[in-house]
C-alpha cells in the first residue's frame, strides 16, 4: 500500500536550497513530507516515484520562482492537487503563477522576505487544509464510463496544455465557459487522453460528467440531469437534457467531456455557454469556430511508443525487446491505436511470440491485422480500418480521391500545388469512384472549377484530421496511406497508380542543376520513389522510367553517385524493354549512366556507353549529338588523348545551336572545355581567350555568383598559375570557393574542387600551411563521395603528400 503524505514540496532543481528551507521549517511539526532530496534513493524510477508521491499527498507546496514555470514536470506535479498553497519566493505573482495556480491566490504564502509570522502562517494554512475531508474519487468519477488506461505513457505536456487552456480566462465573448476541443486523426488517442486528464485532474472539479456524442447527446445529458436531480418528476429525455444543460451553466466548477463529436454543428446546442463548467470535446473534426479553442495532439514519440508496446504486451524491457519495439513502432508510424492493438495481439499469443514476430506477419498480412478488432484501453474495440472508415464516409468524392491519390505517394510533406495542378485527373478519378463505389456522399465530385474543387477537398480533409495542413504542404499518417491502398478496389488500383505516376511526372521541378530549385527536388523525390515502388508492385511500367531517370539526375547532382548509377541503370533496363534498345530515350539513359560512371572513375566503361548512345542518335538530333560529343571530348581529355578530345569538342561546336540563352550556355560550356585542352597543350593565349569568353557568357546568363561561373573561374586561375599571375589566381580561387560554399555547402565534391584548386595556388605562393588545410578538406570530401579507390582521391593524396 502506498504511503500517504501530508505535503509535497514541488520545486525547480535550481531552487533546491529554497525548498530545503521549507522542508526544514515543516519537519519539526511532525508532518509527513514528500521531499525528493530525502525520499529518492539510488535505483528508483524517479518519474514513477515522484508521480506516486504527488498523487498520495494531500497538499502541494510549489516553490514559486521565475524558474519554476520553466519545468513541465513541476507543473504536472502541482496542477492536479487536492489543495495547493503557493509559496511565493521570488518575482512578481503575475510572472511566476500560471493560470491554473491563480485560483489559489487567496492561499498564497509570501516568502520573499520571510519572518517568523510568515512561517507560522504556512504551518497554520497546512493544518487548516488537512482538517478538511479529502475528496472522494469514486463519487467524482461516478459518471465516467470506463477506467483509465493502465498502460498510459507520455503526453504529460499535452495534459499540461489542456489544463492551462481550460483555466485561462475565456478569450471570446461567444462563450463564457471554457470550451476546448482535442482534435486529431482517429487512433491518435484523444479519448484516452481525455480520460487521463480526468484521472490526473479530478480533484479540481466538484463533479465530472462524460457524454458519448457518437450516439445521442440528449440521452447523455438526460442521465446527467438524473444524477443532479434524482427526484425529478418529469423524466422525459428532452426536458431532462435541457435541465442538465441549464444546470451546467451555473457557477459551479464542473468538468464536462463530450467524447467523439462529429463536428461543431452536431454539438453546438449542447455546449454550456456560461458559468464555471469546463468542457473538453474530443473529435476528429478540426474546423472549429472561434468559440471553441482547438488543442491538436500528435503521434507518440519513439520512446513512449516503445513503452506503450512493452507495458500493453506485458513484456520486460530487455535490450533486444526494446530494439524490436522500436522497429515495430516505426513500422506502425507511432499511432497509439495501432500500437495498442499490436501489443494486445502479442500478449494474446504468449511469451514465445515477440515484437519482431508481429512485425514479420504484419509485413505479410498488414491488411488483416489493421482490420482486426482488439479491445482497447478506452473500451472502443474498433480496428484501425474501422476507425477511419467512419470519417471517410463523411467526405465528398473529391476529398476521397485526393486522399486515395496521396495514399500512393510518400508520407513526407506533399505540396498542395501537386494536387491543384492535377485537378482534372483528380476530378476524373472522383467521378469514377462515385460510379463504382457509391452511393454519393456529401459534396458530390465538386464544382466545375477543378482547382477550386481540389482546394476545397484539401480543406475538407484538414477539417476531419485526415491530413494536416502546413501552409503550402500537407502531411498524412503512413497508416492512413496503407489503409487507403487496402480500400482501393481492385478495379481501381492500377488506375490510381497510373494517376500517381502522371501527377509526379507533371509535378517534376525544372532544371535539376539550378540550386534555387533544390528544395523542390528534395520534396518531389520521395513521392516519385514511392509512386515507382507502387507501380512496380502493380505491374505498371509506362511513365516510371522518367521518374527513375529524374531521380537519378537529382542523386547525381547531390553527389550520391551510387544511387544515381543504380537509378540510371534501372531506367535504362526499363526503357530498353518498353521501347527497344535503339530508340532515342535509350540513348538519353545511356548518356546519363555514362556520365555518372565517368564521375566514379570507370572511364573505359563510360566511353563504351557514350559511343553506343552516339551510334543510336546518329544525325537525327543535332543538339543531343552535340552533348554526346562534348562528353566524349571530356572523357578523351581525362584519358590523355588530347588530339581526340580537341576533335570531338570542335565537332560539337559545329553542331552547337544558336540564337537563344540555352544555346549560349551550351557554347560557353564547349568553349571552356576546349580551352582546357588548349591549356594542357601549352596554347595559353587561345586557352585564355576561350576561358574569358566562357566566363563572360555565364556571367551574362547567370550572374556573377552562380555556380555556372565556377568552372571557367577555376580554369582561368589554373592558367594564371601557369603564367605566374598568382595574386590574380588566388582572387579567382577565393571567389569560386565562396560561390561553391554558398551553393553546395562545405561537404560537396564541387566545393572540394575549389579547395583543391585554391590549395594549389597557395602552394605556388609558398603559403604551405593554408595549402595543406585546403588539401585535407578536399581529401575528406572526396573520400566520402567516391571511396578510397578513385582517381580524384589519388590526386588529393598526391597534392597533400
Amino acid at each position: 500500500m502506498s504511503t500517504r503524505y501530508d505535503v509535497f514540496i514541488s520545486y525547480k532543481s535550481e531552487d533546491l536550497a529554497l525548498a530545503q528551507t521549507v522542508h526544514d521549517c515543516l519537519k519539526p511539526t511532525g508532518l509527513e513530507i514528500w521531499f525528493d532530496r530525502v525520499r529518492l534513493e539510488p535505483g528508483f524510477n524517479w518519474h514513477d516515484e515522484i508521480e506516486a508521491g504527488c498523487e498520495n499527498s494531500r497538499i502541494l507546496l510549489p516553490v514559486l520562482t521565475p524558474r519554476w514555470q520553466t519545468s513541465e514536470w513541476t507543473k504536472f506535479e502541482t496542477y492536479g492537487a487536492e489543495a495547493v498553497i503557493p509559496l511565493h519566493v521570488e518575482g512578481e505573482w503575475e510572472d511566476v503563477a500560471p493560470p491554473p495556480l491563480r485560483r489559489y491566490q487567496a492561499s498564497v504564502i509570501d516568502l520573499r522576505h520571510p519572518g517568523e509570522t510568515d512561517w507560522g502562517g504556512l504551518i497554520a494554512a497546512v493544518r487548516d487544509c488537512l482538517a478538511q475531508p479529502p475528496p472522494d474519487k469514486e463519487k467524482r468519477l461516478a459518471h465516467v464510463g470506463y477506467r483509465a488506461n493502465p498502460a498510459f505513457v507520455g503526453r504529460e505536456d499535452d495534459l499540461i496544455r489542456i489544463n492551462e487552456a481550460l483555466h485561462r480566462e475565456p478569450g471570446t465573448a461567444l462563450t463564457r465557459g471554457s470550451v476546448h476541443a482535442i482534435s486529431a486523426l482517429g487512433g491518435i488517442g484523444k479519448t484516452t487522453l481525455a480520460r487521463q486528464y480526468v484521472e490526473k485532474f479530478w480533484r479540481l472539479y466538484r463533479q465530472i460528467f462524460w457524454v458519448d456524442a457518437r450516439t445521442d447527446p440528449a440521452a447523455g445529458f438526460a442521465e446527467i440531469a438524473l444524477s443532479l436531480f434524482p427526484d425529478a418528476v418529469n423524466r422525459e429525455k428532452e426536458p431532462l437534457a435541457r435541465r442538465a444543460l441549464e444546470a451546467l451553466s451555473d457557477r459551479t466548477e464542473r468538468l464536462l467531456v463530450l467524447d467523439d463529436v462529429q463536428d461543431e454543428e452536431s454539438i453546438q446546442g449542447w455546449i454550456p455557454k456560461s458559468g464555471g463548467c469546463h468542457t473538453i470535446i474530443t473529435s476528429r473534426f478540426a474546423g472549429w469556430s472561434a468559440a471553441v479553442e482547438s488543442i491538436p495532439i500528435y503521434l507518440l514519440d519513439p520512446v513512449h511508443s516503445r513503452e506503450l508496446l512493452r507495458r500493453r504486451a506485458g513484456r520486460r524491457g530487455t535490450r533486444e525487446e526494446e530494439e524490436a519495439c522500436d522497429r515495430l513502432a516505426e513500422a506502425l508510424d507511432y499511432l497509439p491505436l495501432a500500437l495498442e492493438q499490436a501489443a494486445a495481439y502479442i500478449r494474446l499469443e504468449g511469451p514465445g511470440f515477440g515484437f519482431d514476430d508481429y512485425l514479420r506477419i504484419y509485413g505479410e498480412s498488414a491488411r488483416s491485422l489493421l482490420a482486426k478488432r482488439a479491445l482497447g484501453s478506452t473500451q472502443y474495440p474498433d480496428s484501425v480500418v474501422t476507425t477511419w472508415s467512419a470519417t471517410l464516409a463523411k467526405l465528398s468524392w473529391t476529398a476521397r480521391a485526393v486522399l486515395r491519390l496521396a495514399s500512393f505517394l510518400s508520407s513526407s510533406p506533399i505540396p498542395k500545388a501537386m494536387f491543384v495542378d492535377a485537378a482534372e485527373t483528380i476530378l476524373d478519378r472522383a467521378g469514377s469512384m462515385a460510379t463504382r463505389e457509391g452511393p454519393a456522399s456529401p459534396g458530390g465530385v465538386g464544382p466545375e472549377d477543378g482547382s477550386h474543387a481540389v482546394r476545397e477537398a484539401i480543406q475538407e480533409l484538414t477539417r476531419y484530421s485526415m491530413v494536416t495542413s502546413h501552409g503550402h504542404e500537407i502531411t498524412l499518417h503512413a497508416l492512413v496511406q496503407t489503409v487507403g491502398r487496402f480500400q482501393t478496389p481492385e478495379a481501381e488500383y492500377k488506375g490510381m497508380v497510373v494517376d500517381a505516376v502522371r501527377v509526379l511526372r507533371r509535378a517534376r521541378p525544372p532544371d535539376v542543376v539550378d540550386p534555387e530549385r533544390w528544395h523542390d527536388w528534395g520534396t518531389w523525390l520521395p513521392h516519385a520513389e514511392a509512386a515507382v515502388a507502387h507501380a512496380e508492385k502493380a505491374g505498371v511500367r509506362v511513365g516510371i522510367g522518367e521518374l527513375i531517370g529524374w531521380s537519378g539526375s537529382w542523386y547525381e547532382q547531390t553527389a550520391d553517385y551510387e544511387k544515381a548509377e543504380n537509378a540510371f541503370r534501372k531506367a535504362l533496363r526499363l526503357d530498353e524493354v518498353l521501347h527497344g534498345d535503339t530508340t532515342p530515350i535509350v540513348a538519353v539513359r545511356l548518356n546519363n549512366l555514362a556520365g555518372v560512371i565517368m564521375a566514379r572513375g570507370r572511364l573505359s566503361e563510360a566511353e563504351s556507353l557514350f559511343c553506343r548512345a552516339l551510334e543510336i542518335v546518329g544525325d537525327r538530333d543535332r543538339g543531343f549529338r552535340c552533348r554526346l560529343l562534348n562528353n566524349l571530348g571530356l572523357l578523351c581529355k581525362a584519358t590523355g588523348r588530347l588530339r581526340d578530345a580537341e576533335t570531338k569538342l570542335l565537332d560539337a561546336l559545329e553542331l552547337a545551336p544558336s540564337g537563344d540563352a540555352s544555346a549560349d550556355d551550351i557554347r560557353a560550356t564547349l568553349l571552356a572545355n576546349l580551352a582546357g585542352v588548349h591549356f594542357m597543350t601549352n596554347r595559353f593565349e587561345s586557352a585564355e581567350r576561350h576561358f574569358a569568353e566562357a566566363l563572360r557568357i555565364h556571367r551574362v546568363l547567370d550572374g556573377d555568383h552562380h555556380p555556372a561561373v565556377v568552372t571557367p573561374m577555376l580554369s582561368m586561375a589554373e592558367l594564371y598559375v601557369a603564367t605566374n599571375r598568382l595574386e590574380d589566381a588566388a582572387r579567382l580561387g577565393r571567389d569560386a570557393l565562396s560561390i561553391c560554399e554558398g551553393t553546395y555547402g562545405r561537404k560537396h565534391p564541387e566545393t572540394a574542387v575549389c579547395y583543391n584548386e585554391l590549395g594549389r595556388v597557395y602552394e605556388e605562393m609558398g603559403r604551405h600551411d593554408e595549402a595543406e588545410l585546403l588539401y585535407r578538406q578536399a581529401l575528406e570530401i572526396d573520400l566520402a563521395a567516391y571511396g578510397q579507390v578513385h582517381e580524384r582521391v589519388s590526386i588529393r593524396l598526391n597534392n597533400l603528400a
